[in-house]
């Protein structure tokens, strides 16, 4: 496997984490992390942190 397919796999998990936290968000469910319900706003900066991650391994590519 050679750099670029992995920096594209590596981008895809990226994004499709980032699009399951906004769609948390949008469709208003719950998530509990060790017995704490976790703010919308903490899915919304994990969104976008993981989303810069996913575009920036775009950008090492070859």
């Amino acid at each position: 496997m050679d750099k670029n397919t992995l920096l594209t796999i590596t981008a895809c998990i990226y994004f499709s984490m980032a699009i399951a936290h906004t769609a948390r968000v949008v469709f208003g469910a719950e998530m509990i992390f060790f017995g704490i319900s976790l703010p919308y706003i903490v899915s919304i900066l994990i969104a976008i942190g993981i989303s810069y991650l996913g575009w920036k391994s775009l950008n090492y590519r070859d």
